[in-house]
């Protein structure tokens, strides 16, 4: 039956391999197998709370001395960013196998992404010694180490994972990250060119993280010609790998969000909790949220909290976000009811992360659950950051985004997804007057004090010096910024795209029509 049940999976035949699955417990209560891969069907099919109890339920019923269902679950309470139950699952195998390099990579995963930096150095340290050679331990300590600013550090662990041959064309970006680049003699450009000509290049399924890696070069030895043909390239072959469906997808979910969220429904809103301890920094990506976070966790008061999904995943348990029809029979039912437990649950996990201080959730798409966070806390902060649109989208263009953000890679579709994500602030602007603090990034590195000083009035907080020298935070920074907030404001970012508006042109127009 388990044998059936893979095989209707293979074949996207999800009904039939559920009933198999189903059998094969029936039959075998013990065999931990079928928990997890039966979980994995689940998780296709969106089906996250299944999904979830199944696992739980074959931690109860397989042999306590094997404990693959027990990583299964970490490694997707992993996924869904519910980091502390992994680390707390993690730890339990450790207990039993301490020479488990790749639990020890994973549980410093999860400490990285909730801001311990120190926990995540130990166990990517201990992953290390046990496996020196381990790829995933390499690269994730060389992105650790770039994380908080020891670039020379992080370039000898990248080197390491060349040797391996492995994943060549994304250590290549990762370098180009970190470096800046000054003569084409440089090594590491050389070694790119030559990767670009060998027959391994043409197998590879990720060429164009390496033609963003040589995009970067080539801006950086301000070579317009080359830098365009590696930028259009890169591009082009991110977006062939992405289904017209899954952009089309985002594109629905503006209209979703706007149509559900009528000022009726938001006239009938009595948030009870109090959630004068959030502060949410949102906007488009590349708009300056990073930096803004920075500012804020250098107060004394405050702990970045970097990007969270936990407040999503809550969503995603009450409500289906994949069906129009379901999510607003949902919404206008359950969300009175569920409001209270969704709002207390991600207060705990904040909590949890950060103790009494203030917190930042600075993931930029937060701008989509404004209506669900207005509705449920009293006295929460919005940090809405806006850049010059060509500077911004850009800034969007070059880069490649490990996370799923499908619209970033066709000018014409990143043009309408900035003019919706415009769009759908004007009318949470409209419908929650004075709730929204609108930052324009030109504004806050022109006058670094006077908008910094605006920004912490907003967010009830006194003035500390350390929030000017924001650089100088040791926090950990797990986006494409880092190299930026290691460094004083700079204003070269302004107007970039202007050298390069024959590239694009498309992009231009879109975003003028």
């Amino acid at each position: 039956h388990l044998n059936i049940a893979v095989s209707y999976l293979k074949r996207n035949d999800y009904p039939n391999s559920e009933l198999h699955f189903e059998k094969s417990i029936e039959l075998n209560s013990k065999f931990e197998d079928t928990y997890i891969l039966f979980s994995k069907l689940l998780r296709n099919q969106k089906k996250d709370n299944k999904a979830l109890e199944i696992l739980q339920k074959g931690l109860k019923e397989s042999e306590p001395q094997n404990l693959k269902v027990m990583a299964e679950l970490a490694d997707y309470q992993r996924e869904k960013h519910d980091f502390l139950e992994a680390i707390s699952n993690y730890s339990k195998i450790l207990k039993k196998f301490k020479n488990n390099y790749a639990i020890h990579n994973s549980m410093a995963v999860c400490y990285e992404t909730i801001g311990e930096s120190v926990l995540a150095e130990q166990n990517y340290q201990k992953a290390l010694k046990i496996n020196p050679n381990y790829f995933e331990a390499l690269s994730n300590y060389g992105n650790l180490l770039r994380s908080i600013g020891k670039n020379d550090e992080a370039l000898m662990y990248f080197e390491k994972c060349m040797l391996s041959g492995r994943n060549r064309s994304q250590i290549f970006r990762y370098i180009s990250i970190l470096k800046k680049f000054k003569e084409e003699k440089d090594t590491h450009i050389q070694q790119m060119l030559d990767y670009e000509q060998s027959s391994d290049f043409h197998k590879d399924d990720k060429q164009f993280e390496l033609y963003f890696a040589l995009s970067k070069v080539y801006e950086d030895l301000k070579e317009h010609e080359k830098f365009s043909k590696y930028l259009l390239l890169a591009n082009k072959k991110r977006r062939e790998s992405i289904s017209d469906e899954r952009i089309q997808k985002e594109f629905e979910f503006f209209d979703l969000i706007k149509d559900t969220f009528s000022e009726k429904i938001i006239n009938n809103f009595k948030p009870d909790l109090d959630g004068s301890n959030i502060i949410l920094v949102i906007g488009m990506p590349r708009s300056g949220t990073t930096l803004v976070e920075q500012i804020l966790g250098s107060h004394s008061k405050v702990r970045a909290g970097g990007e969270q999904i936990y407040f999503q995943n809550l969503l995603k348990k009450n409500f289906n976000f994949f069906d129009k029809k379901s999510f607003q029979y949902d919404f206008a039912r359950h969300l009175e009811t569920n409001k209270n437990n969704i709002g207390n649950e991600y207060l705990r996990k904040l909590n949890e992360m950060s103790g009494k201080k203030i917190t930042t959730d600075k993931l930029p798409f937060n701008f989509f659950y404004i209506g669900f966070f207005l509705g449920i806390f009293k006295n929460i902060k919005i940090i809405n950051l806006s850049r010059n649109p060509m500077d911004n989208c850009f800034s969007i263009f070059k880069n490649f985004f490990a996370e799923e953000i499908n619209f970033a890679y066709d000018q014409n579709e990143l043009a309408q997804y900035y003019k919706k994500y415009k769009e759908l602030m004007n009318y949470w602007n409209l419908i929650f007057p004075n709730r929204i603090f609108n930052l324009e990034y030109e504004k806050l590195i022109d006058n670094q004090e006077k908008v910094t000083k605006e920004l912490l009035e907003y967010c009830d907080l006194e003035w500390e010096d350390s929030c000017l020298e924001f650089y100088k935070s040791q926090t950990s920074v797990r986006t494409l910024s880092t190299t930026q907030v290691r460094n004083p404001i700079y204003k070269t970012s302004v107007k970039s795209w202007e050298k390069y508006k024959d590239v694009l042109s498309d992009l231009n127009r879109g975003l003028n029509n």
